[in-house]
């Protein structure tokens, strides 16, 4: 479902929709997705200058990018999970080894970081999640990015946006029956759809690969319904069949930036900036034309245009350096003089680009330009980083809602159906739980924590294994093991510390030493030593101090 004014902006700039795609919203949605790619890559097709003379090039700054990239780098940081520690610890231990396994085979922080860009740019990111059962046990799984150009949802009812019953997912391939045409090509569809019972409860997922004609492959309508035209695909093509159980969620996860009201799909994060975007590469690309006339000069003349004293013909005018005009009596060659001073472009386009970092929530500091007494002041800081940071917090409820259903279907849908043999007690998976990790965004002072964390434990205020926590999580580097290989926690290494901290304390005063000792282990100090004729108590120990 979308929201009729979401691509308003952006039409005035959009190109023809694409042939293949049959729906109109569709057509607008992915030619969106185009344009924004484009200003984000700094393409010329989207955002035309007008040229002032023939051999200038256009020149445009990367602004787009500068905004995506600055509200990428503070969103989502340090993606991770985690398998909370319920139910059955040894379960528990096999599907944190499994999900560790998983991460790194699939790449997938790398995966969501790119995804995390690019539904920036274009407003919308997909993850497609698939398995393939004749791979070895524990490599069945995997998950790609998606281009949400791709994907073109079933919906049950328009007006219900929470009743998605399938998705088609289309794409262009090469036409397997005329192969000598790289340029022929036809429609793949996987499509997936929902079932559910009189009850309305979903009860499972079905798959099917079909090939169609170009724009001949929709089925959303009654009126696409009659245009269809497939293309049987031989060895390729595969029949429509339910996925294993308990799978009756879709395997395609979306999360949407800055979506609208009522609206399935998101926004660009430069959706509103395409007029901010033309003039400040307008104003860049006058200004170096300035530049140039005001560097090689123009020239007017009255004089007759040169002849090329060997064919007679009209030749153009020689200006450089060492060259020497040549004008007959009375006639003029002139240097026209033009703008001097270029800063009211500067003055322009500075004022344009702080608007559209204004605008965007994109703070100067979060791009790498900060005074160093803003950087070291934490509430100074906080304040200009709190407009990008708010905003990058809102969209951060979407993705860890979306990413947190992906992770508990694979956990408790796909697991049991396509790895049950990698662990020991598939029953107990029920009770597990993955979620998702985030950093905290706002840049860290590491001087100023741990010296408040010296300061703290010196206090007395912190536990000794609390300063090891939290310097360990700063990047001090402690030993995660002892000599034997035996694993040291924060609770050892504190044990360690206040035994060493004793020690040192013990050799610096001897005298002080032996009194503590003397005092816990039962031992007599000067004052309990026994006077001439005093008989010993049954549970005292004489000590010997040598004192006489």
């Amino acid at each position: 479902m979308y929201n009729d004014k979401q691509y308003d902006a952006a039409l005035d700039f959009i190109a023809e929709g694409d042939a293949n795609i049959t729906l109109e919203t569709d057509q607008r949605r992915v030619a969106v997705y185009d344009l924004y790619e484009n200003i984000y890559r700094n393409a010329t097709a989207s955002l035309r200058i007008v040229l002032r003379g023939e051999d200038q090039a256009p020149i445009l700054m990367p602004n787009g990018k500068k905004i995506v990239e600055a509200t990428s780098r503070f969103l989502g940081v340090n993606f991770d999970y985690l398998v909370e520690a319920t139910g059955d610890e040894g379960t528990r231990q096999e599907l944190d080894l499994w999900w560790s396994n998983f991460w790194k085979r699939e790449a997938l922080s790398a995966k969501f970081v790119s995804n995390k860009r690019w539904g920036l740019v274009r407003g919308d990111s997909y993850f497609y999640l698939y398995a393939k059962p004749t791979k070895s046990q524990g490599e069945r799984l995997s998950i790609e990015e998606l281009d949400p150009r791709q994907v073109f949802e079933i919906e049950d009812d328009p007006s219900d946006s929470k009743r998605l019953t399938g998705v088609h997912i289309v794409d262009l391939v090469q036409d397997f029956r005329e192969p000598d045409k790289p340029e022929k090509k036809i429609a793949r569809r996987r499509t997936f759809r929902r079932q559910f019972d009189e009850f309305d409860k979903a009860t499972g997922v079905t798959s099917e690969l079909t090939h169609w004609e170009v724009g001949k492959w929709d089925d959303r309508t009654e009126k696409l319904r009659e245009k269809q035209v497939q293309v049987n695909y031989p060895n390729v093509d595969e029949p429509e069949e339910l996925l294993p159980a308990p799978i009756v969620q879709l395997p395609v996860y979306k999360w949407r930036n800055s979506p609208p009201q009522n609206s399935t799909w998101g926004t660009s994060q430069l959706s509103g900036l395409e007029t901010l975007l033309y003039s400040l590469n307008q104003s860049l690309s006058d200004e170096d034309q300035t530049l140039v006339f005001q560097g090689l000069g123009m020239y007017v003349t009255d004089a007759s245009p040169p002849i090329d004293p060997n064919t007679g013909d009209v030749t153009d005018w020689n200006i450089g350096p060492k060259q020497i005009i040549e004008i007959g009596t009375n006639q003029r060659f002139d240097r026209v003089t033009g703008v001097s001073d270029i800063s009211p472009f500067i003055n322009h386009m500075n004022f344009v680009d702080d608007g559209m970092s204004e605008s965007s929530g994109t703070p100067q500091v979060a791009i790498g330009r900060v005074d160093v007494s803003v950087a070291e002041s934490g509430i100074s800081l906080q304040l200009q980083l709190m407009p990008l940071i708010a905003q990058n917090q809102e969209k951060e409820l979407e993705i860890i809602t979306v990413m947190d259903q992906m992770f508990h279907d694979i956990t408790q849908m796909w697991l049991p159906a396509y790895e049950p043999e990698s662990f020991g007690n598939v029953d107990t998976m029920s009770q597990m739980s993955v979620v998702t990790i985030f950093d905290d965004p706002m840049p860290k002072n590491r001087d100023a924590e741990v010296q408040e964390t010296v300061l703290l434990d010196s206090a007395g205020l912190i536990l000794k294994s609390m300063t090891v926590a939290k310097l360990r999580s700063l990047g001090w580097r402690y030993p995660t093991s002892d000599q034997y290989g035996n694993a040291l926690t924060d609770d050892d290494l504190a044990g360690m510390l206040l035994a060493q901290s004793a020690a040192q304390a013990a050799a610096l005063d001897p005298y002080s030493a032996s009194l503590a000792g003397g005092s816990a282990g039962g031992d007599q100090g000067f004052g309990d030593q026994q006077q001439p004729g005093q008989q010993n108590a049954p549970d005292q120990t004489v000590v010997d101090l040598g004192v006489t």
